[in-house]
């Protein structure tokens, strides 16, 4: 099976709160970055990361992870057929690739350059939720921060007809790593091809990490193999950067 994929934040008023509550239990690296087997066993990471950042990586994780409100989803009305054919800047909506609890993720057409791209737009049903305003807009910053081949770029952000938040990017065709490693019948299948992957994978990690920033949510279903051999890692809405931890923009179009 052949599909397009792509990738697709800490809770605020007017800018992040990154203070730290000294009032609630502490919580350690451990609760997001070891399995659950390894916590049992007490093991520890051999790093250690600012409490700032588990702070906004727990809040993240918390609202990138929770179910929309069964009220809130009723209230939700907007359809795949009620945005194709609608127009994000010189972007024409087509089709409908993807919806999590954020985003919606659609293919579009390039009016100028002609080509497809995918659209990720904020859900209707947050619109005017400030914080996940900055979270969204978060994503496409850091994202576009990052130029590699492994990586998706970034062509444009901006605001849709109803001021919601939306960014362009390459439209990354291909099949996930998860359904590669499925339709193996044996652990020892395609090995070559897939140390090849895993190889890409850490040479992008590397130049993210030497760019201070980590993914934390990798995961084969968020690499994306395709037809010629090119990796992408996917979704960066929960990446952290080690440096401007409080720099995130709040609502519009980036600039360059």
């Amino acid at each position: 099976m052949r599909r397009d994929n792509l990738s697709a934040s800490p809770r605020a008023t007017d800018t992040p709160d990154c203070s730290h509550n000294s009032e609630r239990p502490r919580t350690t690296a451990k609760h997001f970055l070891l399995s659950e087997e390894s916590k049992e066993q007490g093991e520890e990471l051999p790093f250690d990361i600012p409490e700032e950042l588990l702070a906004q990586l727990e809040a993240a994780s918390l609202e990138k992870t929770a179910p929309i409100n069964p009220a809130s989803l009723a209230m939700d009305q907007e359809h795949s057929s009620e945005l194709t054919n609608r127009q994000l800047g010189k972007f024409r909506l087509e089709s409908e690739i993807s919806r999590g609890g954020m985003g919606i993720i659609l293919k579009a057409r390039d009016l100028e350059l002609d080509r497809s791209v995918a659209v990720k737009l904020l859900r209707k049903v947050h619109k005017g939720k400030l914080h996940l305003h900055q979270q969204f807009t978060y994503e496409a910053r850091i994202t576009g921060r990052l130029q590699h081949p492994g990586i998706i770029p970034i062509y444009e952000t901006g605001l849709s007809w109803d001021q919601r938040p939306y960014f362009a990017m390459k439209l990354a065709q291909g099949r996930t790593l998860s359904e590669l490693l499925a339709e193996r019948k044996s652990t020892q299948d395609d090995l070559p091809r897939l140390l090849k992957v895993f190889e890409q994978v850490c040479q992008t990690l590397s130049y993210t990490h030497s760019r201070g920033i980590i993914h934390l949510d990798i995961k084969p279903s968020n690499i994306m193999v395709g037809e010629f051999g090119e990796v992408h890692l996917m979704d960066w809405g929960l990446a952290r950067a080690s440096t401007e931890l409080c720099d995130i923009p709040v609502t519009g179009a980036l600039k360059s």
